[in-house]
């Protein structure tokens, strides 16, 4: 069911029931998988159905060095969170990825986690062979250094009505809306999570016990909520961890090369989507690069191709489908109140869309290729909280981010291998972009980034190297959990959403079984 804090009984009680903090794609994943297995859960959202400029007001960050546009363009406050503002690519960390991204994984076990969550994430089917044209394109890419990765594409990202309608009837998830996470209350031993402090914009308090708490808020608000005094004004346990807030990460997104092209059916075997099954797939290039310390830096490379009418409808039907409420409102006002907010929310992400031609294809012009790269994990780039207060009463967010000569030389090192690649096929002429060229570590500051934040409670093993275990609990208390891309110990090359929603399913059944065997 999906209600409102305000329209909480007195008496509500969830003191049994795991809560979880943020209902946007991962958090719902998780609620839904608990439901599944007959376990009531609790989702506490801190925005309201519809975007709001009160909910926009709260997610504005402080930058101490470079301005990071994501962190506005790429998160929304309300219900669904980041569903209302995601295109839908499922992709998967690379083979070569596995182990850094996912450290506890040694078999085909989690396999299952990833496709229960592109179940719940709205696939309703899964492909796994590739077009025979596309295996053999694979074989010519090796000695390049480069790999084909797939990704796949939900109908709906947003989620149709049958799925919002699903969760409104579901008497095991409950999804409170206008309920910001105030603060983390801990037992008088100090070593676990007992209850979450409860506030709204208009006063109102209160503290509801659970017995496990997961935040799921997103990358940079999971970490904000961590990092909020407890009560009192105490220092929290977990703020004592080294990593916590460090490490944040993004990918970067810049054009690198033109191609004239020559042989017109090569591109378009390799970057048309493809559908199967009713499943659409594009293809990207993979490859990675090692730096002088023994570091690997992941990314792909995508063609943006005049004259794609296809690709270009395809973009501005999401843009659109994005426009529209999440759920039926039933008064007209309402309905304009709602279209207004979501115009205002997602007209920069239209903007940036036509000037990545992700749009604009179907003019004329030379083809353009793309590169999506990872950032290195560094101590410097962090979250941290500044003596300044959101209308919800929080502490605002300072983000201190940059980027560096890495980061150059993967852009350099990835654009060399496609060019040389299509100009050794005769599929067309490809130039590296003059700037990339001259001088790399500029080229890769000029970069947009790409709306995929994470780091700031990585994963590991160690208390002394990461803030959550293996299993996604904080080292340092019982009954608290982080899931998100925020615990990723590196970002690897992938849009990060499916990843950590296989996390979160992982997640699900792991509490499920132990307060079932308990």
């Amino acid at each position: 069911m999906i209600t409102h804090f305000s329209e909480l009984p007195a008496d509500f009680d969830c003191s049994q029931h795991p809560i979880v903090v943020g209902s946007g794609p991962v958090g719902l994943v998780i609620a839904r998988r608990f439901s599944e297995l007959g376990r009531r859960v609790v989702v506490f959202e801190a925005g309201e159905a519809q975007p709001t400029p009160t909910g926009r007001d709260c997610l504005n960050v402080i930058f101490s060095e470079r301005r990071l546009p994501g962190t506005s363009i790429g998160r929304a406050r309300q219900l669904g969170g980041g569903l209302n503002l995601w295109g839908g690519q499922l992709a998967r960390p690379h083979r070569t990825e596995f182990a850094d991204i996912l450290p506890f994984a040694n078999g085909d076990w989690l396999e299952r986690y990833f496709l229960t969550a592109e179940r719940l994430l709205g696939q309703e089917k899964s492909v796994s062979s590739s077009p025979r044209e596309i295996d053999r394109l694979a074989t010519t890419l090796t000695h390049h250094e480069l790999d084909l990765v797939p990704t796949s594409w939900i109908r709906t990202p947003k989620w149709p009505h049958r799925i919002w309608d699903a969760l409104q009837r579901d008497q095991n998830v409950i999804i409170v809306l206008g309920a910001t996470i105030s603060g983390l209350a801990l037992d008088a031993a100090r070593r676990r999570v007992t209850a979450v402090n409860i506030s709204s914009t208009d006063g109102r308090r209160r503290r509801f016990a659970a017995s496990s708490v997961i935040i799921a808020a997103g990358t940079i608000e999971s970490v904000r909520i961590l990092l909020q005094p407890g009560d009192e004004g105490l220092t929290q346990p977990w703020q004592d961890l080294p990593w916590l807030g460090r490490g944040f990460c993004e990918h970067l997104d810049s054009a690198v090369a033109t191609v004239g092209v020559k042989r017109q059916p090569l591109i378009n075997d390799l970057f048309d989507p493809v559908y199967d099954h009713g499943v659409k797939r594009t293809y990207k290039l993979f490859g990675s690069t090692t730096l002088q310390d023994g570091q690997k830096l992941s990314g792909v490379l995508m063609l943006s191709l005049p004259g794609n009418i296809r690709n270009a409808l395809a973009e501005t039907r999401m843009l659109i489908r994005s426009l529209t409420p999440s759920a039926a409102l039933a008064k007209s006002p309402a309905v304009v109140r709602a279209l207004t907010n979501s115009a205002i929310q997602i007209g920069p992400l239209a903007w940036r869309y036509l000037r990545h031609k992700r749009l604009g294809t179907i003019l004329n012009g030379s083809a353009t290729i793309r590169a999506s790269i990872e950032q290195p994990v560094r101590w410097p780039n962090r979250i941290r909280l500044v003596d300044d207060f959101d209308p919800s009463g929080l502490r605002r967010v300072q983000l201190d981010w940059r980027t560096g000569e890495e980061e150059g030389h993967v852009f350099l090192s990835l654009a060399k291998r496609i060019c040389g690649w299509l100009n050794e096929r005769g599929s067309g002429e490809a130039h590296l972009e003059t700037a990339l060229v001259s001088d790399a570590t500029a080229f890769a500051a000029q970069a947009d980034d790409g709306l995929h934040h994470s780091g700031g409670a990585k994963m590991g093993a160690h208390a002394s190297n990461s803030v959550v275990s293996h299993e996604l609990e904080v080292h340092t208390t019982r009954g608290l959990y982080v899931c998100g891309a925020a615990v990723f110990p590196r970002p690897g090359y992938a849009n990060p959403t499916l990843t950590a929603a296989a996390l979160g399913v992982r997640l699900a059944e792991h509490l499920a079984t132990t307060r079932s065997t308990s």
